[in-house]
């Protein structure tokens, strides 16, 4: 008896396809009568069952592959964009000081037209919300931790400035051997308050999210929206 092989890959093809979507039913993906429609009109293979209004088409057409969640090791301060998505005000207020200064500088950034740099997506623009610098910048002026911490670091440099002139004056140093120790204290003194360092730290994380923007929006949304009831708290 000849086999029709073109009749038998259509076959094939049909149960294949029968068989997938009998599956995908089972998970709860489609339902039991659009399983049977497609089943029944597998016989003709996958042209058969597409057939059918073009559902085959319509299915291919709506699956989407979920991006992959964001991840924070890239950021330098992760756990703090972390903790802005999670609403986690303990790890914010754990050095209150640094979080303000950090979100400084990302804010700077992220809401400057540098921020089309590293967006391919212009709608980042609707999102940002330029009324956020000016709640930054009072937050930062009333804050009573930030404001104690710059006073201390204030009295150490400056104590660290007597001393110098002080061990040079025991050690029989000139007035002008003085001057240069006064000098050098300014110098040397550390500030234990990396400001600079942490501003451009922040303008950094919001140069990566921005580049995030197309693929993780629904993150940086929450992370940005985070921003504003930290500053609510």
């Amino acid at each position: 008896m000849a086999i029709d092989a073109k009749a038998m890959k259509v076959s094939l093809a049909g149960l294949a396809a029968g068989a997938g979507f009998a599956v995908l039913a089972q998970f709860g993906f489609l339902p039991v009568s659009g399983t049977n429609a497609i089943t029944s009109a597998a016989g003709g293979g996958y042209e058969g069952a597409d057939a059918k209004g073009g559902f085959l088409s319509k299915l291919m057409g709506a699956v989407r592959i979920a991006p992959p969640p964001l991840d924070y090791s890239q950021f330098k301060h992760g756990e703090l964009l972390k903790a802005l998505k999670d609403g986690d005000l303990e790890t914010l207020n754990k050095d209150e000081s640094l979080t303000l200064i950090y979100l400084s500088g990302f804010h700077a950034e992220i809401s400057s037209p540098n921020v089309l740099y590293y967006a391919s997506n212009r709608d980042i623009l609707t999102v940002i919300d330029p009324s956020l610098t000016t709640a930054l910048d009072t937050k930062i002026f009333t804050s009573t931790a930030l404001n104690e911490r710059a006073t201390q670091v204030g009295m150490e440099s400056f104590l660290g400035m007597l001393r110098g002139v002080a061990q040079t004056r025991q050690a029989g140093g000139s007035v002008s051997d003085e001057v240069s120790a006064f000098k050098r204290g300014m110098i040397d003194t550390p500030t234990k308050m990396p400001v600079e360092q942490w501003k451009l730290e922040g303008q950094k994380d919001a140069r990566v999210l921005a580049s995030k923007f197309e693929t993780n929006r629904a993150e940086f949304e929450q992370i940005y929206g985070g921003i504003s009831k930290y500053l609510a708290q």
